[in-house]
């Protein structure tokens, strides 16, 4: 934890500051161990599933989560499950607004379709073990509902008794999952992507997780033929830009409640050197009145606290960052959120928490990471769905459409492209003959 000020820094120690990323020793390495894990997990199959499971404290016979299991799900409290089905009703509310609609171009010489259809076969990977996830489930395969994939599998790690979280069972069953399996890690990727111990194959991975993960849905995607990957969505990052209107405590709050994650990121950009010092001060006041387990992760995180000349100057330095959580705590936010350009989900004002946006307010938190929010989206329901065009040309569309089709397939010097056009044309011409 540290307060700087952005105009005494060197470029190379702005960049440095930015940097969320694994040193490049240790990404290599986790690269490196991945891909031979997947060389290991391709080749032995479930034999490689249960040594890998073992190493991690999972001892179960079997992967598939039992119907008897599933049952374990309805022992939480009332007050969970009514907590978990107000976050669903949301989230169903807010994605079921986005299923894409059919697009039809009609006229003398075409009907052109795109029509949107699921993706048949999904999986959807939820972090678990010591923080199990529920949430995610939420975000994930209410989606997958909302677009009607036919088969949705999760994979999720175990607790240390070999044991699914409880909550994350009665989620799965509100969403519709019927088909669990007690992997985790860079070997539930795995299940998933080449269908191994029972997991059926699926053709699209769902899901963030820690850099092992995030690692191998990355070289899976790229390697695996028919198989996608939602995003690069690695470890938890918040940016929160704010001015001296902010509430120094809301902002501590906001930077811990990422940096509990392992692996997580927290930057504030501010344009009051007053406001950086009482937020300092109320980190310190509030860590100690947290769980062990969430100071052990912050301890091992980053957080920076960075005076810029304004918010202006604040926001150019988000949108180059590209934060997958971007916090707007300042007088007009409705103003400066013009202004962002690149960030996963974007929380405007004092009471934005966005830990409401991981739980319950309705938007998804699963979001690009890793400065991927340049060039990705976060989770929505079109994820789910591929599209399919459709071409229906009349004989006035063909004859049309023949000199300009020729043209550029002389450019290309494709000429069998201009002939399946042209001897149609022909046919047509012999026809108007004839008649």
């Amino acid at each position: 934890m540290q307060i700087v000020i952005w105009s005494k820094l060197t470029p190379n120690e702005k960049v440095k500051l930015l940097t969320r990323s694994l040193e490049d020793n240790e990404s290599q390495k986790v690269e490196s161990k991945v891909k031979e894990m997947i060389n290991e997990i391709s080749t032995d199959g479930e034999k490689a599933l249960f040594k890998y499971e073992k190493m991690f404290g999972n001892n179960s016979k079997t992967f598939l989560v039992s119907e008897l299991e599933m049952t374990e799900g309805n022992k939480i409290s009332a007050i969970q499950k009514r907590s978990i089905k107000y976050a669903y009703n949301n989230i169903k509310q807010f994605y079921g607004k986005q299923v894409p609609k059919k697009v039809v171009i009609k006229n003398k010489f075409k009907t052109l379709e795109k029509v949107y259809v699921p993706i048949t076969n999904v999986g959807l990977y939820i972090p678990g073990g010591t923080c199990p996830l529920v949430s995610t489930i939420l975000m994930t395969g209410t989606l997958a509902q909302i677009a009607k994939c036919k088969n949705v599998v999760m994979c999720t790690p175990t607790d240390k008794d070999g044991n699914i979280n409880q909550a994350i069972l009665y989620a799965a069953k509100l969403v519709g999952i019927n088909k669990i399996f007690k992997i985790g890690g860079v070997q539930a990727i795995c299940a998933m992507g080449y269908g191994i111990g029972g997991v059926p194959k699926v053709n699209k991975i769902f899901g963030p997780g820690n850099q092992w993960v995030t690692e191998a849905k990355k070289q899976l995607g790229q390697n695996v033929p028919g198989l996608a990957i939602d995003m690069p969505a690695g470890p938890s990052e918040v940016m929160v830009v704010a001015d001296s209107s902010a509430n120094p405590s809301f902002v501590a709050a906001d930077l811990l409640a990422q940096t509990e994650h392992i692996g997580g990121r927290g930057i504030l950009l501010t344009n009051s050197l007053k406001l950086a010092k009482e937020v300092e001060k109320n980190l310190k006041e509030q860590i100690p009145n947290l769980s062990a387990q969430s100071q052990t992760f912050i301890s091992q995180n980053k957080i920076d606290l960075v005076v810029v000349k304004d918010i202006a100057q604040a926001l150019d330095i988000a949108n180059d960052y590209a934060p997958e959580h971007l916090m707007l705590e300042v007088v007009k936010p409705q103003y400066w959120k013009t202004k962002v350009v690149n960030a996963g989900s974007v929380f405007l004002g004092n009471y934005s928490s966005e830990a409401l946006g991981d739980y319950v307010s309705g938007t998804n938190h699963v979001l690009p990471t890793n400065q991927y929010a340049k060039c990705y989206s976060g989770l929505c329901t079109e994820a789910f769905m591929k599209s399919i065009t459709f071409s229906n040309i009349t004989k006035a569309g063909i004859l049309d459409m023949k000199n300009a089709t020729a043209t550029l397939a002389d450019l290309e010097s494709l000429d069998a492209h201009k002939q399946s056009v042209l001897i149609r044309c022909e046919q047509i011409k012999n026809q108007k003959e004839k008649k």
